[in-house]
């Protein structure tokens, strides 16, 4: 049997425009990044959820601005990019509803739902990662998550491949099965594939003829179409569904705290 391999991890020094130190985020370009204290982030970011005035930014569309938070308490400083914008109407608005196949964590019935664009090889979603299991944890009747696919292959030239495995156990083993994959996926743990499958219960031979026939490839590239039609270009790249129909996007892997804030502004409101 041919070893499909869906963990491999690409040389560090590969050519990419990653801005750690800012935002957090992989992206196909670099954008420009304005330095702010954490307060001031946490005080708009409050001041715009209680407005209500934060519809998600399009590619080239106007109201874009990002800003750093500060040292705290011995962790590294993160950007926080916050984007209110008027919504493009030449974009589908069906992109942000959620879809029967999408994969959801948490609540049912949601006050804010999140769905985060993701690559399984970008170390900023290893990062944002544990931030969205904990919303969920913390928040289990108000907090849905959706993840969705957006590997950057120009950078990351296995991440394609492993959206179609992680897409082929979902749909050969379920959705616990989905989540247990991404999981490990981003836990940082070298393990392989014989070894993944098994924590999965996923036939290996099942998932080879999947792979082989690239069965959910038309999955795998709606989300990246739908990326690149919101204008998306880095991962992770986090849109919250906001009450009323409002949106608001959060680019990079920014704190929990930041999405926290969030959250509580929608909840207490």
């Amino acid at each position: 049997m041919e070893n499909i391999n869906i963990n491999n991890k690409e040389n560090p020094q590969e050519k990419i425009t990653s801005n750690e130190g800012f935002d957090g985020q992989q992206s196909i370009q670099d954008t420009n990044q304005m330095p702010l204290s954490r307060a001031f982030i946490l005080g708009s970011l409050i001041m715009a959820i209680a407005i209500i005035i934060s519809p998600l930014i399009y590619g080239g569309a106007k109201g874009n601005y990002a800003q750093e938070t500060q040292n705290r308490q011995g962790n590294l400083a993160e950007n926080q990019n916050l984007t209110d914008s008027e919504i493009d109407p030449n974009v589908d608005p069906n992109i942000l509803t959620i879809k029967e196949d999408d994969h959801v964590m948490g609540a049912k019935n949601p006050k804010i739902t999140f769905i985060e664009y993701s690559d399984y090889d970008c170390p900023f979603c290893s990062r944002i990662h544990p931030t969205m299991q904990q919303l969920v944890e913390t928040y289990p009747e108000d907090v849905a998550w959706i993840y969705r696919h957006f590997p950057l292959e120009s950078i990351h030239p296995n991440a394609r491949q492993k959206s179609l495995a992680s897409e082929c156990i979902a749909l050969l083993g379920g959705e616990d099965a989905f989540w247990t994959y991404t999981d490990t996926q981003f836990s940082g743990q070298q393990i392989q594939e014989a070894q993944l499958l098994a924590l999965t219960g996923v036939d290996v031979g099942e998932f080879t003829t999947c792979i082989e026939n690239q069965t959910t490839a038309s999955r795998v590239d709606r989300d990246i179409n739908d990326a690149i039609a919101l204008g998306i270009q880095g991962t992770p790249y986090t849109i919250a569904l906001l009450p009323n129909g409002e949106t608001l996007s959060i680019s990079g892997a920014q704190p929990y705290e930041v999405f926290e804030e969030l959250v509580k502004a929608v909840i207490e409101k």
